[in-house]
């Protein structure tokens, strides 16, 4: 069975984000050829992001590998929030680095993680969800005590990725699609 490795920035995306990809993984039905290591490699976004670019850091880029390849993957995906930086500046260099040594790819949500959550638990607007930061707060109008560490794994674990991918997130298409190129 291959592996494959997800490398995030946030403390509640260690274990969420494994979950959400092997939720794609099952609706893409690659799940009995591929698993999904339990939990990501963590660094922090300023490791992996230029703040004043929103460029790729080299450095950050080569950490993600190394921590792939002391997990013995076959793929690496690297998954960052996007804040207030544009997707289509960190992805293309991050995966020109990346491509080069194994199988990977970078993707960049379009302001948190939490964004893809709230439109997954929530009736949120699309537009509403991705216009500011703190997704948590759209969060806590269904979970008032929300916390990251404590519930964006159950949160994941119950996404329909096909009901999230109809809510029309550019940024949640592109990490299906990713996972799908990288376990094709």
């Amino acid at each position: 069975m291959k592996r494959l490795h997800l490398v995030t920035e946030g403390h509640g995306d260690v274990e969420a984000a494994p979950e959400l990809a092997m939720r794609v993984l099952v609706h893409l039905e690659r799940h009995r050829s591929w698993r999904i290591t339990k939990r990501s490699s963590r660094l922090p976004k300023g490791q992996l992001v230029d703040e004043r670019t929103g460029a790729a850091k080299v450095e950050g880029i080569e950490k993600a590998i190394a921590f792939a390849s002391a997990q013995r993957a076959d793929a690496l995906l690297v998954l960052v929030d996007g804040d207030d930086h544009c997707p289509a500046t960190f992805g293309p260099s991050a995966s020109q680095q990346l491509t080069q040594r194994l199988p990977a790819s970078a993707v960049m949500v379009v302001r948190e993680f939490e964004t893809w959550l709230a439109l997954a638990h929530t009736d949120v607007p699309l537009r509403k969800a991705e216009s500011k930061r703190n997704a948590k707060e759209l969060l806590r109008t269904k979970q008032p005590d929300y916390k990251p560490t404590v519930h964006q794994t159950p949160l994941a674990k119950a996404v329909v990725v096909a009901e999230l991918l109809a809510r029309g997130s550019t940024s949640f298409d592109k990490f299906c699609r990713e996972i799908d190129r990288l376990t094709r």
